[in-house]
């Protein structure tokens, strides 16, 4: 060999022994790598290799069951906890696999969820049980998870996700519904915590509901992320003129502000309805390429 350039098949071919002992594992880890490195050039070894290991039950089998292996943990779906859940309820596993794509169902946002939940019930606990901030925030909530959950600027996968054998607007849609099944109770077992709030604690739900059905009726015009934070601008600026029209006690102004009394409840009740018709009648425009911007990176 000698540094010579190889122009050819090797001139030299690994012993019967030597094959005997690497198909059954005998060889060091120096040797079985020499003969490995051999046989990716020499189809007469291989051939060799194969008659002798087919000859050999024993070994044949001990192969087959490591191959069968190596393919079990390379095709076999990864299906987490929420997989499993989603599943569960008779969601088809090629839907299950685009909507758990979403960065809104990952563990980092479920986490930023509990430390907002915690904040809010720790300032109401410290307030004696005033609830004011729970109920800004809480209709935000879902609004973080659908803004993420479809886009270019928002999900790394989304190329992919746009190349699948779905409308992208069910899959907008299923994944919004992901978002708000794992969202809602989790506030809603937050605001429970707040000593003495009853049912007054949970009188965020209308208005986040509302604001979900706002996000989706604007999606067909523009962006989810856009959609999401206009839906969340408009809310936080109607409870910011309510606290500065409040001089006195804002937090109690918030508490008696508008969408959180009964004509405010049905009102953002009608919009989440609304917001679910116009999303339904212009579901297309979210596919149409001219109907919506559609986000480039």
């Amino acid at each position: 060999m000698d540094g010579l350039p190889r122009t050819g098949p090797p001139n030299w071919h690994a012993s019967t022994a030597v094959l005997e002992d690497y198909s059954r594992c005998g060889l060091d880890v120096a040797r079985a790598a020499s003969v490995e490195q051999h046989l990716l050039t020499c189809a007469s070894c291989r051939d060799q290799l194969a008659r002798l290991v087919a000859a050999d039950g024993a070994a044949a089998r001990e192969l087959d069951e490591l191959w069968i292996d190596v393919v079990d943990i390379i095709d076999r779906p990864r299906v987490g906890v929420a997989g499993r859940l989603i599943a569960g309820v008779g969601v088809p596993d090629h839907i299950t696999r685009v909507v758990l794509a979403t960065p809104a169902l990952r563990l980092s946002w479920i986490v930023s969820i509990l430390l907002v939940l915690a904040f809010a019930v720790g300032a109401a606990l410290r307030t004696g049980g005033n609830d004011a901030l729970l109920l800004a925030v809480a209709p935000l909530i879902p609004l973080a998870g659908i803004g993420s959950a479809y886009g270019a600027g928002v999900d790394p996968m989304h190329e992919l996700v746009r190349a699948a054998p779905l409308p992208g607007s069910r899959i907008f849609l299923l994944r919004s519904i992901a978002v708000l099944v794992t969202a809602v109770p989790l506030t809603v077992a937050a605001s429970l915590l707040v000593p003495g709030g009853g049912p007054a604690a949970v009188a965020w739900l209308l208005p986040s509901i509302g604001l979900v059905g706002a996000t989706l009726a604007l999606s067909t015009w523009c962006s989810p992320r856009t959609a999401a934070a206009t839906a969340a601008s408009g809310w936080l600026a109607g409870l910011a003129v309510v606290w500065l029209r409040a001089a006195g006690s804002p937090t109690s102004a918030i508490l008696a502000a508008f969408p959180f009394r009964p004509a405010g409840q049905a009102l953002f009740a009608a919009l989440g309805g609304i917001g679910a018709l116009v999303f339904s009648l212009r579901f297309a425009r979210f596919d149409a390429p001219g109907g919506r911007q559609v986000e480039v990176r």
